[in-house]
């Protein structure tokens, strides 16, 4: 999969986006790539997720907030949101229940991806709109089959 290396652009202000640029990998069958929208303010964490989906075939655009998270779902609608829930302006629960109330946006899969891990945790973040959880931190093959599940496309590459 390569290594990562160190940010080339730091965290600035409160948001930061980078769509992803990596061309489809080789292997990859789909004709289109799905998108997905990865919440995350940990700028490794952000860089990590994204490293491992493009490497299976997935597109990229990355929010470092909730305010980001919300404008870039609702000008790009992506196929879906891995959504942490610490951030750092706002809860991303704040933001599943802001992109919830957008109708285009309604049904898009929004999968938590946080450190909270305890089962009452779990129940508060399924409930507030999330169509799935994910531990931090997480198994690569579950990480996928997760994704590959609510978007419908199998990951290219191997795990």
């Amino acid at each position: 999969m390569g290594t990562l290396t160190e940010p080339r652009e730091p965290l600035a202000g409160s948001s930061y986006t980078t769509p992803s640029t990596a061309p489809p990998k080789e292997n990859s069958v789909t004709a289109e790539r799905k998108r997905i929208l990865v919440v995350e303010d940990d700028d490794f964490t952000s860089l990590l997720i994204q490293e491992l989906l493009d490497f299976h075939g997935y597109s990229v655009l990355r929010a470092a907030d909730a305010v980001d998270a919300y404008r870039l779902a609702n000008e790009l609608r992506p196929d879906l949101i891995l959504m942490d829930i610490q951030l750092s302006d706002s809860s991303g629960l704040e933001a599943t229940k802001w992109i919830r109330e957008v109708d285009a946006l309604r049904d898009t899969p929004i999968v938590a991806v946080t450190a909270f891990a305890m089962r009452e945790d779990q129940r508060r973040i399924m409930e507030s709109g999330c169509d799935a959880y994910i531990a931090k931190p997480f198994h690569t093959d579950y990480f996928l089959e997760t994704i590959s599940q609510l978007v419908g496309a199998e990951p290219q590459g191997e795990a």
